[in-house]
């Protein structure tokens, strides 16, 4: 392990999301420090991207999330709004989005991906749904509506993940905790955890308040992170039971 609390190389204050290319190296995104740090496998400190706090091309403001993939390294820059393109050399190459609410705009763009024909997946943490753009920012599409249904988006919505059949994996945290998987073209087809029988902002509990939150196999309370392996196992972040849970790949007979 490495790290400790500060500003410094190796130091971190809310190291929020973890990334690491086809070279091993290692990236953690740092996000009340603003800025990405860079380490090999040996956790040796290789540098950082973010020069303090601000919106200018070489600045971060509270970034959550980082994916690499053959098109690019994409950053979601949350608090300014936008999401970062950077080549290999993590130069910056493109950048686009602003406050607001429109298709190219994010109120908290908190969670990212890329598929394998290089579309760009953003999620907001409390904007319902989820805005597709290809690898150059320009917008090609907007999927979902609020609800507690398959197929629907409850808030918060948290994290996304993309599996090697471009499987859509999208993480909804307190007050309906579940995974929901789709297809490329936005069709839902099947869903991780079991409705709660009482929530509240911090999770399932059982009705009578009596008794622990809902702990059982398949059963999530608060989940956050979600990553898929490469046979297809997902890994889900069930924060508010303090576990990992494991799931088996995704077949047809079991995507309904």
């Amino acid at each position: 392990m490495w790290g400790s609390r500060g500003s410094g190389d190796r130091q971190f204050k809310v190291p929020y999301s973890i990334g690491i290319d086809s070279q091993h190296k290692i990236y953690v995104v740092d996000r009340e420090n603003h800025r990405i740090q860079k380490f090999d496998t040996n956790d040796t400190f290789i540098a950082k991207g973010g020069n303090g706090r601000g919106s200018s091309n070489n600045q971060f403001d509270s970034p959550e999330d980082i994916v690499f993939s053959p098109f690019g390294i994409f950053v979601a820059d949350t608090g300014n709004d936008r999401i970062l393109k950077f080549n290999s050399n993590f130069t910056l190459v493109n950048k686009w989005g602003s406050k607001g609410t429109g298709d190219e705009k994010f109120i908290h763009p908190h969670a990212i991906d890329v598929h394998s024909k290089g579309n760009v997946y953003v999620g907001e943490l409390n904007e319902p749904g989820v805005k597709v753009f290809d690898s150059n920012g320009k917008f090609l599409k907007r999927w979902g509506s609020n609800g507690t249904g398959d197929g629907e988006f409850s808030l918060p919505q948290e994290h996304i993940a993309v599996d090697s059949k471009d499987r859509v994996y999208i993480v909804f945290g307190a007050s309906n905790p579940r995974v929901q998987i789709f297809d490329t073209n936005d069709t839902f087809l099947g869903k991780i955890g079991s409705p709660c029988k009482m929530s509240t902002d911090e999770g399932c509990i059982d009705p009578d308040e009596s008794g622990p939150l809902e702990s059982g196999d398949g059963q999530l309370s608060r989940p956050e992170h979600v990553s898929i392996d490469s046979e297809g196992n997902v890994f889900v972040v069930d924060r508010g039971n303090q576990r990992i849970q494991v799931f088996a790949p995704m077949t047809s007979e079991s995507s309904k």
